[in-house]
């Protein structure tokens, strides 16, 4: 058969699904039931996948204060999905959730007949109802719960949890992503429809998901273990902890591995990944050179075309395939960035350094170095835009010899940054702003760094402005012969002064990119 499949939901697990199957990942926005069928008429997809659903973030006590938004999502969009497919013969598959019962069943575990026994939240009444109504079309559903991926992403449970200090010790049913996906794809040949129960085998905890990321991971990692009356005193919404029978997905011939080896596993291949690039945008700062509007927010968030300034940098560091990023920032508006960034439609696991004072960028670096595991870093300033995908040259710098790699850019005033002078192809000084430049090649914003970095920061002393310089670290890199370069052909430029931050809003608008940010970040 030939499959054309679509893939509705650009999250996390939707992003997964579309890349195992080959399926095209949907942008297009569900509002009306019009609209979605033409769309769909025009796509003719064989298959379609609805992976959109409101979960809410941090977590499901955001649903109970956005129940239209909850409601629509979760009960309307796949409704008017599974109404046009079932009358156009498109095999829908539904990803719903588990999340609807409470307890173990007698240790049997709650079947795919048994009626749902738990409504202690708006997410879970929104599923029950959706389930419902999806029964009456010929369609598969999977019930999911607190999906395990091998990989960073904000919305792996293993991540999500990383970030808690205090855990409860609640067995569980839990879904390992990469075995989920190797389910889908035999259910989808199969034309498989019904609900199904898609979770592995057994029971586990967010307890001992913690105590096997310690084992394989960070030894250093700490939590404190939380009771269930204890939790109930700081959530809003009341937590499903239950038990989910999987003899329905074994009659298919789907064995999944056991849940706590399942977990295993992926902590093996999780741990295999950190060692991919990491990022950190350095968002700190007072934002002086843009009074009177940082009176009100950090500069960061200023507007930039149609996105926040700290977008652009995010969106640079998207492109490389960073997935883990450290954001460093202080001020007052902490937490406004904390909440513009985890409003993004994004599987970028994300985590915050406060900055108590402003002491340079080397300074400012230094602050991430319990964030590093000896990986290599690529380190932007927030207010700094950039045209150029650096992907290729992300590779480049992963698998060379290189313990740096400056990004530079032919500019008319020089002296105003830091200045790379280039002899046969090898960078022979750094001047920090030079009254007499031997070169026009600025040093952007943008800096590729190894784990040693950090060393480096410790042997500065602070300059005569009284801050760690970049330009020096820069410069033991270069004594040592490991520094490299890339000189950056589209548009650069800080938004971070009154005079350039039109200039960059500007040239987003009409190249697009901001447009191209929006789309990609808030869809």
């Amino acid at each position: 058969m030939n499959e054309k499949g679509l893939v509705f939901g650009k999250g996390f697990l939707g992003k997964r699904i579309a890349e195992e199957l080959g399926y095209e990942l949907s942008d297009f926005r569900i509002l009306d039931k019009e609209s979605l069928e033409n769309y769909l008429t025009e796509k003719k997809p064989t298959v379609v996948i609805n992976v959109i659903g409101k979960t809410g973030r941090p977590n499901i006590d955001w649903c109970e204060s956005h129940k239209e938004e909850t409601i629509f999502s979760n009960i309307t969009v796949p409704s008017m999905l599974v109404s046009f497919c079932s009358k156009q013969n498109i095999y829908l598959v539904h990803i719903s959730s588990g999340c609807i019962y409470f307890g173990d069943n007698n240790g049997k575990g709650f079947s795919e007949l048994d009626n749902p026994n738990f409504e202690g939240s708006l997410y879970s009444r929104t599923k029950i109802l959706s389930e419902k109504i999806l029964l009456e079309y010929p369609c598969l559903q999977l019930r999911i719960r607190m999906p395990i991926d091998d990989r960073p992403s904000s919305r792996n449970f293993i991540d999500k949890i990383r970030e808690y200090e205090k855990l409860i010790d609640t067995q569980n049913s839990m879904t390992t992503v990469p075995h989920f996906l190797e389910g889908l794809r035999k259910l989808i040949t199969k034309r498989a429809n019904g609900i199904y129960n898609f979770v592995n085998p057994g029971t586990t905890s967010a307890v001992e998901v913690m105590n096997l990321y310690k084992e394989i991971i960070d030894s250093t990692h700490q939590f404190e273990k939380f009771s269930l009356e204890d939790l109930d005193k700081v959530i809003v919404a009341k937590r499903s902890n239950c038990y989910l029978n999987t003899d329905k997905l074994k009659s298919e011939g789907i064995i999944l591995p056991e849940i706590n080896n399942a977990v295993k596993e992926c902590l093996e291949n999780y741990k295999q990944s950190l060692k991919k690039m990491k990022g950190i945008i350095l968002a700190g700062g007072t934002g002086s050179r843009l009074w009177p509007l940082t009176q009100v927010t950090n500069k960061h968030l200023l507007p930039v075309g149609q996105v926040p300034m700290i977008e652009f940098p995010l969106n640079t560091l998207n492109k490389i395939k960073v997935n883990s990023i450290s954001i460093v920032t202080g001020g007052e508006h902490f937490q406004d960035i904390a909440k513009c960034l985890s409003s993004l439609n994004s599987d970028i696991n994300f985590s915050y350094h406060y900055q108590h004072r402003a002491g340079g960028i080397a300074q400012a670096l230094s602050i991430v170095e319990p964030f590093i595991k000896n990986e290599k870093i690529a380190v932007i300033l927030g207010d700094n835009i950039f045209e150029e995908d650096f992907y290729k040259a992300a590779k480049h710098f992963e698998n060379s010899n290189l313990g740096a790699m400056l990004f530079l850019k032919k500019v008319d005033d020089p002296e105003r940054f830091g200045v790379a002078e280039i002899k046969e192809d090898k960078i022979i000084s750094i001047e920090e702003k030079p009254k007499e430049p031997k070169s026009n090649l600025a040093v952007t914003g943008l800096y590729f760094y190894d784990s040693t970095v950090f060393e480096k920061i410790r042997k500065l002393k602070p300059s005569e402005r009284g801050e760690l310089e970049i330009t020096d670290v820069n410069n033991l890199y270069l004594q040592e012969g490991r520094l490299g370069y890339h000189i950056i052909d589209g548009f650069w430029s800080d938004a971070g002064t009154q005079n350039s931050l039109p200039k960059c809003s500007d040239f987003v608008k009409k190249s697009g990119l901001s447009q191209e940010i929006y789309e990609k970040l808030k869809n």
